[in-house]
């Protein structure tokens, strides 16, 4: 572990909810899943786990159904006010916009195989057909019983075949040429929940929320066979007739469907001979709440990657390649409010802790995410014995338990648990050592205990037992925090009482008690090689302590709320602190500072963990989020070092072209070392030359539109100072007469730089009007001044004694007026 401050973190991955509820759509190739929320519809790569487009509407246009052209795979949303959007979703742009003539909001949609034709399901009970390129409306069809629920077009087109299901439990055939009620097929008991043609095209599949699945004839609109199915049936797909699945002995034929619903498991049916070809695995009653999980709600099938999309009740989507029925992958769309979180394994996988008694384990590489089932309320904190990789988690069922995390499997494994708190289990800390290793737990019932761990090593099972060998009433109210020394000689706890307190382990005892905070002490740690204690508070301060005389010897103000959560980096040189604002804020210890702010979540941060070798930061908020932070301190070093070489070198380069009187060169290279006065001193050298003017010229007209920019924003600066006029109006007289007007006009600031010009252009125009008036004065009296030196000179005349003028007569008067 390195010693050298960081500098700054950035977020490498963003886990975010990107599924609450509803339908989805898959991308042609397989590759992407459409999800609805709100006003917004998001694209979810499923290669690299992320989130990687938002299409949203305006914020009162909420969506009440989307769907993708299998065509173009434009996609099609149906707002709560009746607008239908055709949006291209690669770039989000909104390409037509038109208004449904439904009375109520559209309740399903779908397109027939050309992409041509779309046809929309209103709970006004009506059903409207549009050509999707005219966007006109075509066909109208009235007479089913309430909300329409499900569409489907014939795969042929030509046949001109539309099914639709309805409250009524029916299931209607409609003509679109003529445009009339075909059939209105009777056997479902209960809503119809899914139909399907078969490959044959000659048949039609129904399933339904009264557990049987119908085959029907299409061309005598009966029923051939009606095959019990034993569950709620919300989804079903039909197996390819030309594909064979020898894993599940499925025989020749277009009759075979794979079905999933209320047991969340995947059942394999023939319908010809009513068999079950693959059950799955029964929930016992045991598992009935993890049965209530695991129910499915939505498949998908994209036959070209003969890929199976899975959608589960807990807002799970689950891959499978067929023909294994077993997931590939399994993503979490959404996470709720994130308590905790915290690495495990190789610093691959995190253990997070959301409202949710389901503990949620992630391979933050894929975002694949896997679930561990055994606590019967929310998972409130987890810590981890980094040597054996095992996992302590605390939940609001007051219990502990202990996981084996298998990093082969990528999977977690109830080994213990015990029973002891009264209340909310809310702090966990894990010995450091593995010889003897133990648990540190403290509760919402203001006790602290302290567990042995012991391993059965006779069982081959991997069974482990927890022991409480102490308990402590540790403070007045709830405890928030608890944590180990390095040694594992010292506990320190946290409460709600302002307080915190270090503990000797053995033999256990209070050593001091730790005042100074105004509210609740949040989080307390010790640092990785002093004998320091760290404390954060809803004060919104942290305070560092010493541990032999538990004095506070540094306080750091910053945050303006609470401070949830603190951690040493760099050695304990740094600190790493969370508030209830969403900012991370990065400290100096030394020098008592905070030198970075990170502002990434929208609510409070709950959790921050950093990795062993301090590369990677997890943070945890609720804002439904956790955020993969990277070092980016050593890269960004490696960069400026890289800047700093690159403009010494370009600086030599720079004065070679002075040198050498290559101002044209000299010109653009100033220009993008962002040296203004050099850029100057080049321009006045430039115009010292007869063609100094044309090569400016030329140089202007090779800028991009930014470095024009740029170039004008310097003769702005310029333009200020009146010794540097004669450059700044010369090189902005070449930009003006070099560039098209048009591209003026398009540049972003081009109207600020103007206006900024023209104060100073007209001063110095007046100056300049000034300056020739004068010259001109002045060469006006030079001139008869030079015309009064030239006349001859006259004797000069003696005055005479007796004091009396001589006046000269008027002839001599005029010939000197003449002269003048």
């Amino acid at each position: 572990m390195g010693s050298k401050l960081k500098t700054n973190f950035v977020v490498q991955t963003k886990f975010e909810p990107f599924y609450v509820a509803g339908k989805i759509e898959v991308s042609r190739d397989g590759h992407r899943i459409f999800t609805s929320s709100g006003n917004s519809v998001k694209v979810f790569n499923v290669e690299n786990g992320v989130a990687e487009k938002t299409i949203q509407t305006e914020e009162s246009d909420q969506i009440s159904q989307f769907l993708l052209n299998p065509v173009n795979e434009h996609l099609i949303t149906a707002s709560r006010n009746l607008l239908v959007r055709e949006w291209s979703w690669t770039d989000s742009t909104c390409l037509k916009t038109w208004k449904a003539v439904h009375h109520s909001p559209i309740s399903c949609m779908a397109f027939d195989s050309t992409g041509e034709l779309l046809a929309t399901g209103s709970g006004d009970a009506t059903i409207k057909i549009w050509h999707s390129v005219l966007k006109c409306h075509t066909h109208s069809f009235r007479g089913s019983s309430g909300v329409v629920s499900v569409l489907k077009f014939h795969p042929d087109a030509k046949r001109g075949l539309l099914v639709s299901t309805s409250d009524d439990y029916l299931i209607r055939i409609w003509n679109l040429n003529p445009a009339k009620l075909a059939a209105a097929l009777e056997g479902h008991f209960s809503a119809v929940s899914d139909i399907q043609f078969a490959d044959d095209g000659l048949h039609l599949i129904s399933a339904g929320r009264d557990k049987v699945l119908i085959l029907w004839s299409l061309s005598t609109s009966s029923q051939i066979k009606t095959v019990p199915v034993f569950e709620e049936i919300e989804r079903f797909i039909v197996l390819p007739a030309s594909s064979a699945f020898p894993e599940f002995n499925t025989p020749e034929g277009p009759f075979n469907v794979l079905t999933g619903g209320a047991r969340g498991v995947l059942s394999v049916w023939d319908l010809k001979n009513g068999r079950n070809l693959h059950p799955g695995s029964l929930p016992s009653e045991s598992d009935a709440a993890v049965a209530d999980h695991k129910r499915i709600i939505q498949l998908h099938f994209d036959r070209p990657s003969r890929r199976l999309f899975v959608v589960t009740v807990d807002q799970s989507i689950l891959l499978y390649d067929l023909p294994n029925l077993k997931p590939s992958h399994q993503f979490s769309g959404y996470n709720d409010e994130v308590f905790d979180v915290k690495f495990v394994g190789d610093d691959r996988f995190a253990v997070v802790a959301t409202n949710s008694p389901r503990l949620k384990l992630y391979n933050v590489t894929t975002a694949d995410c896997k679930f561990a089932d055994g606590h019967t309320e929310s998972v409130l904190c987890v810590a981890v014995f980094h040597q054996s990789n095992l996992v302590v988690t605390g939940s609001k069922d007051c219990d502990i338990r202990l996981w084996r995390f298998s990093e082969s499997k990528g999977s977690l494994k109830c080994v213990a648990s015990a029973s002891g708190h009264t209340s909310t289990v809310g702090a966990l800390a894990c010995s450091n050592s593995s010889k003897h290793p133990f648990i540190v737990s403290g509760s919402e019932d203001s006790t602290m205990k302290i567990w042995t761990v012991q391993q059965d090593k006779s069982d081959k099972r991997d069974s482990f037992s927890l022991h409480c060998i102490h308990t402590e009433v540790a403070h007045d109210k709830g405890i928030n925090s608890v944590a180990l020394s390095p040694d594992d000689k010292w506990i320190a706890s946290a409460g709600g009482d302002k307080t915190a307190k270090v503990w000797k382990k053995e033999p256990f005892g209070l050593k001091g008690v730790l005042r100074g905070h105004r509210k609740a002490v949040w989080c307390v740690v010790f640092a990785p090689h002093d004998q320091i204690i760290g404390t954060s508070s809803g004060d919104g301060t942290i305070k560092l302590w010493t541990v032999s005389d538990l004095r506070c010897i540094k306080t750091f103000e910053g945050h303006d709320c609470s401070v949830m959560k603190v951690a040493f980096l760099s050695r304990g040189l740094q600190l790493l602190s969370s508030g209830s604002d969403g900012l991370l804020k990065l400290w100096d210890v030394r020098k008592n500072i905070c030198t970075k702010t990170f502002d990434e979540h929208d609510d409070k941060v709950w959790a921050v963990e950093v990795s062993q070798d301090e590369s990677k930061v997890l943070t945890g908020a609720g804002d439904s989020t956790f955020l993969l932070w990277k070092d980016v301190t050593e890269q960004e070093l490696d960069e400026e070092r890289q800047k700093q070489d690159t403009l010494i070198q370009e600086e030599q380069e720079l004065q070679n072209l002075l040198q050498k009187n290559e101002f044209a060169k000299a010109f653009r290279l100033a220009l993008r070392l962002d040296q203004p006065g050099r850029l100057l001193n080049i321009i006045s050298g430039m115009l010292e030359t007869e063609t100094g003017q044309m090569e400016i010229k030329v140089a202007v007209r090779a800028l991009e539109d930014f470095q024009l920019e740029q170039l004008l924003q310097y003769i702005v600066i310029w333009n200020t100072n009146s010794r540097h006029t004669y450059p700044a109006q010369c090189t902005l007289n070449c930009v003006f007469t070099s560039i098209l007007p048009k591209r003026l006009l398009g540049l972003p600031k081009i109207k600020t730089l103007v206006e900024s010009l023209i104060p100073y252009t007209e001063r110095h125009a007046s100056r300049l009007d000034q300056l020739h008036v004068s010259s001109m004065t002045y060469k006006y009296l030079s001139n008869n001044v030079k015309k009064l030196s030239e006349l001859p000179s006259k004797p000069t005349t003696q005055l005479p004694v007796n004091g009396n003028i001589p006046y000269p007569d008027s002839a001599s008067m005029e010939a000197e007026e003449e002269m003048v």
